[in-house]
């Protein structure tokens, strides 16, 4: 009789044991580890920021449009209603005039050198590499959709110390009526192309061209690092261009100039040009890989504080002149990082182990020890 009690008793123990054992794996799956692979597989991140004191601030890369877009006696000329009628040609009117879009495009828009002129400290600047007090500047045009031929000017290891200025002139031969100037990292730039910024939007000045004023843009900066960023953002539309599913790879005349490969020239033809065009929207739609392309995973924001000023101090000016400095040698760095991360997950999971379970990763080697030896 005792002895079947006692029975009767470690089996209720047993029971109850096995009951409370699956009541917690039951809460730890359905409370907390369900939740933190949830999280954990979402991705989300916060941004960590912090400031960071530097003697030598690096020149932005500037991008210069004007306004109006294209000479609109030149888009009559040619019997075009816009710049996007070109790319929408499929008569192909520009093979009566023996030209090619991208031909076409840059006589109806502004040109350097024979349109607007762009100097750096009194130089006057030329399409490609140009050599100025010891610094280098690149200047590459590219065609967009809405501000028409803009340019690149990209400072090569050009550095400012606080309060230092750099001087940025532009001269005008034609009807244009304002200049707009953007202030991006030189990985950062490509949104102006369709005027679509991805993940972050440019400082943008613009002004009423006057030759009889100045303007004073008043610097800072903040570096950003992302995850899940590209390292090279030209690489990748590379990439993209590459996988389009084309007999012809070329560049449309709205993406001519934007990559440096030799091996791709420009769309001859309304059919090679509205494949890539074809083949580009879908890629973006369908897989977002434009959109990913135009995240770095380093970049430079820059804020800019302006005012438009009498030239007092030139009689007779014949250029627009800009004047750019950092007001702070502060650089805000933010570091984008995930809200759960490996070590959080681990810790997370096997801490709520520890305390429904008793789980510990001592115990369960020592067991097995026990076990094998």
């Amino acid at each position: 009789m005792v002895e079947g009690k006692a029975t009767f008793k470690q089996s209720f123990k047993q029971f109850l044991k096995l009951l409370v054992y699956t009541i917690c794996i039951i809460f730890f799956f359905k409370f907390y580890f369900n939740e933190s692979v949830y999280e954990f597989m979402k991705g989300s991140s916060s941004f960590s920021s912090r400031f960071e004191r530097r003697n030598k601030l690096d020149l932005p890369s500037i991008v210069i449009c004007v306004d109006p877009p294209y000479k609109k006696s030149s888009v009559k000329q040619f019997g075009y209603k816009s710049l996007r009628s070109i790319v929408r040609d499929s008569t192909e009117k520009y093979k009566s005039f023996g030209l090619s879009p991208w031909q076409v495009y840059e006589r109806i828009t502004f040109g350097l050198g024979k349109d607007l002129d762009i100097l750096v400290n009194d130089t006057l600047l030329e399409q490609g590499t140009n050599d100025i007090e010891g610094h280098q500047f690149e200047v590459k045009p590219f065609a967009t959709f809405y501000y028409g031929m803009c340019y690149l000017i990209e400072p090569q290891k050009c550095t400012l110390s606080l309060l230092e200025s750099f001087q940025l002139s532009i001269k005008v031969n034609s009807d244009i009526d304002v200049v707009s100037m953007f202030l991006t990292s030189s990985n950062s730039w490509y949104g102006i192309i369709e005027n679509s910024w991805a993940h972050f939007d440019p400082t943008k000045i613009d002004v009423k061209f006057d030759p009889g004023y100045y303007v004073q843009a008043d610097l800072s900066v903040t570096e950003l690092k992302l995850q899940r960023g590209v390292e090279s953002v030209s690489k990748c539309l590379e990439s993209i261009v590459d996988s389009m599913n084309c007999s012809k790879k070329c560049f449309p005349v709205i993406f001519n100039d934007i990559l440096d490969i030799p091996a791709v020239p420009a769309c001859k033809t309304y059919d090679e040009m509205y494949c890539i065009i074809r083949e580009d929207l879908k890629t973006q739609v369908t897989s977002n890989k434009l959109r990913h392309c135009l995240r770095p995973e380093m970049t430079q924001l820059y804020k800019a504080n302006h005012y438009v000023a009498p030239n007092e101090y030139v009689e007779n000016p014949t250029s627009m002149d800009f004047w750019i400095r950092f007001i702070t040698d502060e650089v805000e760095i933010k570091e984008e990082i995930p809200v759960v991360g490996v070590t959080t997950f681990i810790g997370s999971v096997g801490g709520s182990l520890g305390l429904f379970l008793g789980f510990s990763f001592y115990s369960s080697v020592s067991m097995l020890i026990d076990i094998f030896f």
